[in-house]
């Protein structure tokens, strides 16, 4: 049986045990769609997916630096301009103006012995361009934006009081996907970016977030076409889904990149490339976690501050004076840290009420792994 027909069952099962538990309001449950509806989501959700095009676009200049090329500063300070900024919370954006992006400039085109010299300061170390922290800039800025901004734009939008059908569309495309929800697939026509594509991978075709939050924006944009308040309790319940679920996967892929640090980390004599890699994807690790900081969301978000301000110190990274990270010690006295990264799982696992068998899960690149290829 193929994916695509499958998934199809796997929401139609969904549906129709919704329909038998769930009263009629204003219109029949058992007319919801098995799939996203809308005639106009280019057009609806324009301003999101050129916003997402230019998080893209600044993310490629900046990788540019990976491979020991110059990055103009004017580049990334014009691309990360006011749309971008303002769409982010006041924390990221002040850090990342303040403490990323001016060092973009001046730290490319460097090469960095890290290992021998680790307080040499930042630039190119096996493949990876780095401040002098140790943290990778282009994943401090990206991925910490998911939540900062995606989320954060996304749950402003829901909770106007204008909140429309057309808005559901905004929602999908600051998720990262389309309608045709891909799943990751590598063959998609447009493929999932930004939090639907770590979500997919997090996500086996027998169910999980990917699956519940497509569900819950094919619910709530059905039941707003149809003339449900956006008040009401069928919308509302479709959308503390979306954003709970969107929450816990993010948290899902900063632990998948922690197992991942982990397995570089205890390579008997890694290689620069390997301690490099590592660094790669700690910076993921750190840049999902710190997304989700002082977002003064009064619902939904289930990681307090303080949660996760001691997470991140423990993985190095001093969220009150940046300057005092020291990510750069995974790789020049990596035997030491790795088990402040242990007791960071096991901290997320509590904190999200996560299974061990989610947790096991969450080592898996499900894309990868039942390779969709529809």
């Amino acid at each position: 049986m193929n994916f695509p027909k499958l998934l199809s069952i796997i929401l139609i099962l969904t549906v129709s045990l919704f329909s038998c538990n769930k009263d009629d309001n204003n219109t029949s449950v058992n007319t919801i769609p098995n799939n996203y509806q809308s005639n106009d989501f280019d057009s609806n959700a324009f301003s999101q997916i050129k916003l997402g095009n230019q998080l893209e676009a600044l993310v490629s200049r900046i990788g540019e630096g990976d491979e020991g090329l110059k990055v103009e500063q004017a580049d990334v300070d014009s691309l990360f301009n006011y749309k971008l900024s303002i769409g982010g919370s006041i924390f990221y954006t002040d850090f990342v103006e303040k403490e990323v992006l001016p060092l973009i400039g001046s730290e490319s085109g460097n090469q960095w012995d890290l290992v021998n010299n680790p307080k040499g300061g930042g630039g190119v170390f096996g493949g990876h361009l780095l401040s002098y922290t140790g943290f990778k800039h282009r994943e401090l800025i990206e991925k910490a934006y998911y939540m900062s901004g995606h989320y954060l734009q996304a749950y402003k939008i829901a909770y106007n009081p204008s909140f429309s059908s057309a808005d559901v569309d905004k929602l999908l495309a600051l998720f990262g996907t389309t309608p045709a929800f891909p799943m990751g697939s590598h063959n998609a026509q447009v493929k999932d970016r930004f939090s639907a594509k770590y979500t997919a991978r997090r996500t086996p075709v027998r169910g999980g977030f990917y699956l519940d939050i497509r569900k819950a924006l094919i619910f709530t944009k059905h039941y707003m076409e149809h003339g449900y308040s956006a008040e009401s309790d069928e919308v509302r319940d479709q959308l503390e889904v979306l954003f709970t679920v969107w929450e816990k996967s993010i948290a899902a892929s900063a632990i998948h990149n922690m197992y991942a640090t982990l397995d570089l980390l205890a390579k008997s004599n890694p290689t620069q490339k390997q301690l490099a890699d590592a660094l790669s994807t700690h910076s993921k690790s750190v840049a999902f976690i710190l997304g989700s900081q002082q977002l003064l969301i009064d619902r939904y978000i289930m990681a307090k501050d303080e949660d996760l301000e001691a997470v991140l110190s423990l993985l190095m990274f001093n969220d009150l004076d940046y300057s005092n990270s020291n990510a750069y010690l995974l790789a020049s006295d990596h035997e030491k840290h790795q088990q402040d990264i242990v007791l960071v799982i096991n901290l997320l696992q509590n904190i999200y009420d996560f299974s061990d068998g989610e947790m096991d899960s969450f080592k898996v690149n499900w894309v990868e792994e039942e390779n969709r290829l529809f």
